[in-house]
Parts: structure tokens; sequence; C-alpha cells
């Protein structure tokens, strides 16, 4: 299709042409692939993509809920340790005996030996006989040499060990062999 007409020539500027092709689009249909195509199929491309795009934020939008759902518990956790004390003691009645304990690690390692003992006292308090289940983020990487420290790390877990974690991983065959922890 062939149209005369004027023509802009910058921004001040007209002169006599012809118009080709007023219909046609060159459009972009993914991974550098175009095509030409009528304004109406255009149209109908970014309708297209609109709504692949509306889809996608919703799903976006159903992660984040799910994340500050996710983060809503881990607050509402962490106001249940007893007015910000490291360790919760949770006592549940069953056929024998059963403390759950529950215990955040500071992140300093300077703090580290002073929250082991405060975990030796709290295990040390439990009655005789009762079978304690220790849960708790430990703020420590204890690495994956499972032949050093045989029965208490598996072999997968990532490599690093910092020395928080070899703190704690010399306080474990205490806590196993004087209290019987199910870990």
């Amino acid at each position: 299709m062939n149209e005369p007409g004027k023509v802009p020539f910058g921004s001040l500027a007209f002169m006599p042409g012809k118009l080709v092709h007023t219909n046609e689009l060159t459009v972009l249909l993914g991974d550098n692939w175009f095509a030409k195509c009528s304004a109406k199929q255009a149209q109908t491309l970014v309708e297209h993509r609109k709504k692949h795009v509306k889809n996608k934020l919703d799903d976006l939008h159903k992660v984040v809920k799910s994340f500050q759902d996710r983060a809503g518990f881990t607050d509402d956790f962490e106001k249940m340790t007893c007015n910000g004390e490291d360790f919760v003691d949770i006592r549940e009645e069953v056929v024998k005996q059963e403390a759950v304990n529950k215990a955040y690690g500071p992140n300093g390692s300077v703090e580290y030996p002073t929250f082991l003992e405060t975990l030796r006292g709290v295990l040390d308090g439990a009655p005789t006989g009762d079978s304690i289940v220790l849960l708790g983020d430990f703020n420590a990487h204890v690495g994956n040499n499972s032949d050093t420290w045989r029965g208490m790390i598996g072999r997968n877990g990532p490599p690093d060990l910092n020395s928080s974690g070899v703190l704690l991983l010399d306080f474990c065959p205490f806590v196993h062999n004087e209290h019987h922890v199910q870990a």
C-alpha cells in the first residue's frame, strides 16, 4: 500500500513523499525473532503479553504472601521465648516423660561458650528419666567431616566449620551421653 503525502523531515520541515506499508508493524516474537504483522495482530499480541505478565505478577504476589506468612509465624514463635530469653521449656504428657527445649544460639563466637553453659544448666535441670528433645537455631557451622564427628553429623552438609561449630560439636557428646537427647 502506497499513500502520497507529506513526510516529516526533522522537527520543523515536511517534504513530499509516500507512506509505504502503513498498516504493517515489526514485532518481537521472543528470543530475538521478529515478524511483520498488521496493527490488529500486533494489538492481539500485546494483549496476550499483558495477560501473561499479569499472571506472572499474581504468582509473585502469592510467593510474597507466603514469605510474609512464614515471617509472621517466625515472629510469633520468637515471642513465645519467654520475654526474649534464649530457652523455652515445653513439657508434654506422654507415656514416658519428655522435655522439649528450644534454643537460639548467639551470632557472635565470644558469647558462644556462655550460651553452651546456660544450655548445659537447662539440660541438667531436666528430671532424671526424661527424654529430652532439643530444637533450635544454634548459629554454628559444623561442617561435614562425618569421620571426625562420627554419630553427630552427616557427610552431606555444607563443608564450612566455624569456631561456634567446633564448640557445639564438643558439647554434643556431653548432651548425648548424660541426657540421651533425641536430636
